[in-house]
């Protein structure tokens, strides 16, 4: 069995790796071997217990174990790994421990074993490069601690010619050393194995961008693989990590064809950071392998009036964080998300659609179509067209577009259509008079689909409802990546007409439209519910919202 096709059959856990073990999924690993040669031959680097031998933590023996996953071939399941713990729950030894065993550890398939199991041997002739931004983070952090790793006297026997440096660790056949942004050029560099540590700070303007496709592109030349390690982002600076987690969920949802990146992502679930005991029992089952960690004193930390609410649920509890000024707060819409209901054919529902004509990069907007169930209020991205990264000017697809409005009548039963017509009048007309007779509540007479979303009296009510309905759990949506990046995107603001919505900044890049599309498809399921008899059930919310172009 090929790789795509053991992950095509693979189920998931919420924590963002296969559910269980490899071996509950009949997946071969040479997780076993990596893991028993590490804590044979590595120490703990630092803390009570420095010097005694290095221990994986259960649920970090899982992540290995997947990592390690293999195919029929031999070959791994996955090229890129990332990893996304809160503070203090051991990713920077975990990653240093990675880092060793890439340079001496069993990571090379040879064969097959009579049970059928691998066979591993060390990498002929390893360069691994532990990254980071400075080189102070690089030689303090991670590379401090795997130097600190391999001081002991069973590494100096299993692994031959070592020799631990200060800033650096060379082998008989390798080295494991650090890179930075502010090194020399990179391009002729061919690491087996690299290392990126704290993705969440490399962005554009620091060169963290420059150096992880430096970094990927010389460990393409090896056939080696990279592997992140993170906290949880800020939404919105385009990070490394975050441009990751977006790969990772385009290629799981089938938006863009690849192998994926395996991720793993525990989130403690808390919704009201005031209440002691919920706080208590979410830091507890995120920390529950993390036993150097005292809860009380995170605990602490959270409610201290020092700490803001955005950032306490970003370190601590390793939720996305919001902006201060976001429209809806990222752990309101993440409580929303249910991925085990999707949309079927047949199914009753409402369609809302926001477009864009195209213009240059910086300019553009996205052109998105939203679906609602209304039996149940479910909310499913069925297509988002925006600029790819690098694009200097783009323009919708309309072709596509219209393929994906006309699927969605032959699989569904929409009820209600509402667009947002700018620049889209023309194929708004003929989706007009193709569906209109099929729909049973209407924008107008005149224009069934027209619902004009820079019209202050509609769109208050329709944002408000759209609001209210995250805010008291009253809708469920997809978690694809796109819609969930557009609504947390949105910005409020106060003016005499209201609270209003739009981008952070008129030339923003960070895209709003499928959050539009989304509060047009059920603004007409609302009115869908009101106007026929059994539609579904829930009542339209009240307010003052306005979106502004």
């Amino acid at each position: 069995m090929s790789a795509a096709d053991t992950l095509a059959r693979l189920e998931w856990d919420a924590d963002g790796l296969p559910v269980g073990w490899p071996l509950d999924q009949d997946v071969r690993t040479a997780g076993p071997a990596v893991l028993a040669w590490s804590e044979t031959v590595l120490v703990q680097p630092d803390g009570d217990a420095a010097g005694d031998p290095w221990r994986w933590r259960e649920s970090q023996a899982r992540f290995v174990a997947w990592w390690f996953a293999i195919d029929e071939t031999g070959g791994y399941l996955w090229r890129r790994g990332q990893i996304v713990l809160p503070k203090g729950a051991g990713k920077s030894p975990m990653a240093a421990a990675l880092g060793c065993v890439e340079l001496a550890g069993p990571v090379r398939f040879l064969g097959w074993d009579d049970d059928g199991q691998p066979i591993m041997r060390a990498h002929p002739s390893p360069d691994v490069k532990l990254s980071a931004l400075s080189q102070d983070q690089a030689e303090d952090a991670t590379m401090g601690l795997a130097i600190s790793m391999l001081n002991s006297a069973a590494a100096a026997l299993e692994i031959p010619g070592l020799d631990a440096g200060l800033t650096r660790v060379r082998t008989r056949n390798g080295k494991l050393s650090s890179s930075t942004a502010r090194a020399p050029s990179k391009e002729g560099l061919r690491p087996t194995a690299v290392v990126l540590d704290e993705a969440h700070l490399w962005i554009a303007s620091n060169g963290g961008h420059r150096l992880a496709e430096t970094l990927r592109r010389g460990v393409a030349k090896t056939g080696g693989r990279s592997l992140e390690t993170t906290n949880q982002w800020a939404a919105g600076q385009d990070s490394v990590a975050e441009l990751t987690a977006e790969y990772a969920e385009a290629v799981r949802n089938g938006q863009h064809r690849g192998d994926g990146v395996l991720t793993w992502h525990p989130v403690g679930n808390c919704d009201d950071l005031g209440d002691p005991e919920q706080l208590r029992a979410a830091l507890e089952e995120l920390y529950y392998d993390s036993p150097w960690i005292d809860i009380e004193r995170l605990m602490a930390e959270v409610i201290d009036r020092g700490t803001h609410p955005a950032d306490a649920r970003r370190y601590y509890l390793n939720q996305p964080a919001s902006a201060d000024d976001a429209w809806i707060a990222s752990y309101d819409w993440q409580r929303c998300e249910d991925r085990t209901k999707p949309l079927e054919d047949g199914d009753r529902i409402t369609l809302g659609f926001d477009g864009s004509r195209g213009r240059a990069r910086g300019n553009a907007d996205a052109t998105a179509l939203v679906a609602v169930r209304v039996a149940d209020g479910h909310v499913e991205l069925l297509g988002c067209w925006q600029a790819r990264d690098g694009e200097d000017e783009w323009t919708p697809p309309e072709s596509v577009i219209d393929a994906a409005v006309r699927d969605a009548f032959k699989r569904f039963r929409p009820v209600g259509f509402y667009c947002d017509p700018a620049g889209w009048q023309s194929q708004i007309g003929g989706w007009e008079a193709a569906y209109s007779r099929r729909l049973k509540v209407k924008a107008s007479n005149d224009h069934p689909l027209h619902r004009w979303a820079n019209r202050t009296s509609e769109m208050v009510r329709a944002l408000a409802s759209f609001e209210e309905a995250v805010m008291n759990g009253d809708m469920s949506h997809d978690g694809s990546y796109r819609l969930t990046e557009h609504v947390l995107n949105a910005r409020r603001r106060t003016s005499k007409a209201g609270i209003q919505i739009h981008k952070e900044f008129p030339d923003s890049t960070r895209k709003i439209d499928c959050g539009v599309a989304a509060t047009l498809a059920w603004s007409a399921r609302l009115d869908a519910i009101a106007k026929v008899p059994g539609a579904g059930k829930g009542a339209p919310g009240s307010g003052r919202i306005l979106v502004l172009d």
